[in-house]
Formats: C-alpha cells, structure tokens, sequence
C-alpha cells in the first residue's frame, strides 16, 4: 500500500514488537490503513516495504536499508533543548517570547504549522505556550501524538507535554476553517532538493520521502491572514524569502545564525 501520494510512492507495513503489542499495532494499521505483518520485526528488510514498528515506548519507522526514525522528547536532544535558556535559543528570540513573563507566555497561542518531527513545536511548549502542532501525513501525526502522550508519562515533562496539542491536517485548510486565535504561526517549509545540495540529515530524508510537496506562497499567505502577532518562518542562512513575499507591505525583520534565518513577518503592525 502507498502512502501520502507521492512521486515515488512509500509501501509501509505495520510490525507489532512484541506479542503484547499486536492489538495496539492492529489498532494503528487500521486507523492509518496500512497493512499489518509480523513476519519481520527488526533489522533490514528486502521487499521494498518500509515498517513501522510498534512498541509500548515508541512508533519507529524503518526504512527498507533497516534505516530508522522515532519520535521521543524525553531524551536526546529535546531535553537537551528543555534545559537550554530562552536567552539562547534563536527560534525563542525570533518568535519573540524572550520578552514576555511566564504568565504571557502561558497566554500565548502558537501554531507550528510544519510541525514534522516536532523539535521545533517542542521547544516551543517548553517556553510555557499553548503550542498546537499541525501535520499533513497521517503516519507522522501519529507518530508524533504517541511521542506527546510518552512525555505526558514522565513527572517532569507532563506539564510542558499537556500543553501540546496535535492535529493531522492540511495548513491551509486549518488556517480557512479554524475559528482558534493563532497569535504566533510558525513555519519551517520544506523546499525541492537541489541538485548539488549537500546530504540532508536522516530525519529530513524520512519526511522528505513520506510528505508531497506543498505551495509555501499559499501556505505563508494564510498563516499572515491567520496571526495576530508574527508569523515567523524558518530559512536556511542565505535562501531568498518564500515567493509571495514581495507582496508583503508590513514591517518585516530577522534573526540569524551561522546556518539558519528567521523571517518575522509582524502581523499586529497591520490595521486589521
């Protein structure tokens, strides 16, 4: 069975870990209508299908080269991000919490609206925001929402995991038809790969290969319809801005790193 359409279309079969998980992947295999096979549970695989592997701790996808991506925001870098000060995280800075108290910030509505594997969205709840995270690909939502509900199962993590909501939706059909305020929306757009571009890193090749590709001018217009405050999109150092961008007439300012730039398009400096 393919999956999300693409050009080169993804076969992805669910694997239960163990016994005792074999409901729960039978449950998921339906709801993302995927076929179920245990005959493989680890390791490489050689019939072009990719698995995703169920556990009680994680959904792991693995590729047909044995390959593998997770979701966890209990360890790895995600902590490392929780403990790291706002001061010095860029992406706070850009989208403009390292001014507000804790009490503003916990008021503050953000819409990661390429939310993926859910770093960024992360980070974003861990400053204290109501943080709704938007995904396009069934699997990849699903993946991420298990990712949240593991968190909520740590004391430490539960509060900031709590403040997470996931919703499997198109961007732009979210923006249309949701009547939820978004005072920040951010975004981090996948882009076609270019011909002589260096190797992007594994998790970008898994969403590369599970997500089609997207109109980032519609997507930029509807989230500048959509935020009270900023819009805020995420580029690499030295990339030209979204097309569209152009016909933007409000104030528009930067933050950049050695390898990343953040657009800052102030929504609340326009008369609405």
């Amino acid at each position: 069975m393919s999956f999300d359409g693409n050009a080169d279309p993804v076969h992805i079969k669910v694997v239960a870990d163990t016994d005792a998980d074999l409901l729960t992947a039978e449950a998921l295999a339906k709801r993302l209508r995927l076929p179920i096979d245990n005959s493989i549970a680890n390791g490489a695989v050689d019939d072009g299908n990719w698995r995703l592997l169920v556990s009680a701790a994680q959904r792991t996808l693995i590729r047909p080269d044995g390959a593998r991506m997770s979701i966890d925001f209990t360890q790895g870098k995600a902590a490392l991000r929780q403990a790291q000060p706002s001061k010095n995280q860029s992406l706070v800075r850009a989208l403009g919490l390292h001014k507000l108290n804790q009490a503003q910030r916990q008021a503050t509505h953000v819409v990661d609206a390429t939310a993926g594997l859910g770093q960024d969205g992360w980070i974003i709840a861990c400053q204290g925001c109501k943080t709704t995270m938007l995904e396009e690909s069934p699997l990849v939502a699903a993946m991420l929402q298990h990712a949240i509900e593991h968190a909520m199962g740590e004391p430490a993590l539960a509060s900031i995991a709590n403040k997470v909501e996931v919703i499997n939706t198109r961007s732009q059909e979210y923006f249309l038809h949701c009547q939820c305020a978004a005072d920040i929306i951010y975004l981090d757009p996948m882009f076609p790969a270019k011909k002589k571009q260096a190797k992007v890193k594994k998790g970008m090749q898994f969403l590369q290969a599970l997500l089609p590709e997207s109109n980032n001018t519609q997507l930029l217009q509807h989230a500048l319809n959509a935020a009270t405050s900023r819009v805020v999109v995420k580029r690499p150092a030295g990339a030209a801005v979204i097309a569209g961008s152009e016909n933007w007439h409000g104030q528009l300012t930067t933050v950049e790193t050695d390898a990343t730039r953040f657009d800052i398009y102030h929504t609340a400096s326009l008369q609405r």
